[in-house]
């Protein structure tokens, strides 16, 4: 079986068992909605860390990634041939595009805290969703001081960072990280450096995790990342870590389906942020 059948299928079986339990016997087309809308999302992850398991590192996370935007195309638009195409195939590959921007970058950021997690809370760390901290937040159990919670609170009514890094010391629980999610990197992450920046300035860990790192080819990419050049003379990011062996440079770093070189940094920042705040700038790096 090829990486492709093998993701269309795991898609389809997932998507399939999740709908229908979601749905749990009702009819109406909200309750519809809502339902395909969140098997989508489970379907997206949890074939991703299948094929992951299966194929990974003979194949390179964006090329499953690729095959899974596929299989959805296919289901969503109701198509089992892509080649055989019509006005009216168009416009329902158009709305299952669409769909797939919606819903797998939720996908991808929900993968990074499950793959990370196990490891992480080995030492009293987590990485939580946006929503997740936004809940904790207001439940009183985060323990950063007035002025880091003046500008957390700020940032976690935007869509700047997906994901933060909590650590737990004394049964008290601080944000230390903030992190940001990317399926690609693309010119739009001109827009994330400058939240990264503040990030660091406000004696943050802050990194990008991304899937496919293909324009991290590009020296334009590879300069907002590690700086040192005349359009960016800083560097964006303590680090930036990808789905791939390709792009290593500075502080782009290749991470494997575990995630394991980012959760070894975190380990470190967690460590250095707790010991040593005012000395954590945009200088810092990992040993």
């Amino acid at each position: 079986m090829t990486y492709q059948e093998f993701c269309q299928r795991k898609y389809n079986e997932i998507f399939a068992n999740a709908y229908r339990r979601l749905l749990r016997g009702r009819t109406s087309q909200a309750a519809c909605v809502s339902a395909e809308r969140d098997a989508q999302k489970l379907a997206m992850k949890e074939a991703f860390k299948q094929a992951l398991a299966r194929f990974a590192p003979r194949y390179e996370a964006a090329a499953l990634w690729r095959a899974i935007y596929v299989a959805h195309l296919k289901r969503k638009a109701g198509i089992a041939d892509l080649n055989a195409i019509d006005e009216e195939i168009i416009a329902r590959v158009i709305s299952a595009d669409q769909s797939w921007k919606k819903a797998s970058g939720h996908a991808f950021e929900a993968f990074i805290g499950e793959t990370a997690n196990p490891a992480l809370r080995e030492c009293g760390i987590q990485f939580l969703l946006q929503r997740e901290l936004s809940e904790m937040i207001h439940a009183g159990g985060v323990h950063n001081d007035e002025t880091d919670m003046l500008w957390l609170n700020q940032r976690i009514h935007t869509d700047v960072f997906d994901l933060y890094a909590v650590s737990s010391w004394q049964e008290h629980h601080y944000v230390f990280g903030c992190i940001q999610s990317k399926t690609s990197i693309r010119d739009r992450v001109t827009r994330d450096r400058e939240p990264s920046r503040q990030a660091m300035d406000a004696s943050f860990w802050s990194v990008a995790v991304a899937l496919d790192g293909a324009f991290l080819a590009m020296p334009k990419f590879q300069e907002m990342v590690n700086g040192g050049g005349e359009d960016y003379r800083e560097n964006g990011w303590h680090g930036l870590y990808v789905m791939s062996e390709r792009y290593t440079a500075g502080r782009i770093y290749p991470v494997d389906k575990e995630l394991s070189l980012l959760v070894n940094h975190a380990k470190q920042a967690s460590e250095s942020f707790m010991r040593a705040r005012l000395r954590f700038n945009s200088n810092w790096r990992p040993q």
